[in-house]
């Protein structure tokens, strides 16, 4: 009967389409039937549920974590490729104030007035270079939490909850209701 209606179900979702004209696709899994003999399937089943889910949910947050590494790696080249942008801009700044101190006496004054206002290039570069290399180390502090978090929530699922059900299920495979409660809590 049930091998009936999956079959049913598959026809049906295959002959099934969306707007776009793409299919839906069906995954019959085949520890998701409530109809096993076992009195302990339905907590099996929803155990198994839970178990991929919170690997999904790992795997997403390791995929963040690698994101953001990659997005912050990428941000501050983009301040390296400026800095030479910067370098250049302020050179040229002082390539054109030269000009002006060499033809008299009151455009070297203004000069002079506003020259220390304009920051030289070897002080931006090394200020700039200074402030990358405190933001490449800042990464390694900044996700050292959520990497920590990431790793013992790994470990608690290999070894707290894993251990725990594995307990649960030699204690009480033969009465589901207890078992549901036992599982309920790991």
């Amino acid at each position: 009967m049930y091998k009936n209606i999956v079959e049913i179900i598959i026809v049906f979702a295959t002959s099934f389409s969306f707007s776009n004209a793409a299919q839906k696709q069906v995954t019959v899994m085949p520890e998701a039937w409530y109809s096993s003999q076992s009195a302990t399937a339905r907590v099996d089943n929803y155990i198994l549920q839970h178990q991929r889910q919170f690997e999904q949910q790992l795997k997403d947050i390791d995929q963040q974590l690698e994101d953001f590494r990659n997005s912050y790696t990428l941000r501050l080249s983009v301040i390296e490729a400026y800095d030479q942008i910067v370098a250049d801009k302020l050179k040229e700044m002082e390539n054109k104030f030269y000009p002006l101190e060499m033809l008299n006496e009151v455009n070297d004054f203004c000069v002079e007035k506003y020259r220390d206002k304009i920051p030289i290039a070897h002080s931006v570069k090394s200020h700039l270079k200074e402030c990358m290399r405190k933001s490449s180390s800042a990464l390694s502090v900044m996700l050292k939490n959520p990497e920590d978090t990431l790793k013992n929530m790994r470990n608690h699922f290999v070894a707290q909850f894993s251990n725990g059900i594995k307990e649960c299920k030699r204690k009480f495979e033969k009465i589901e209701a207890k078992y549901h409660s036992c599982a309920s809590v790991v």
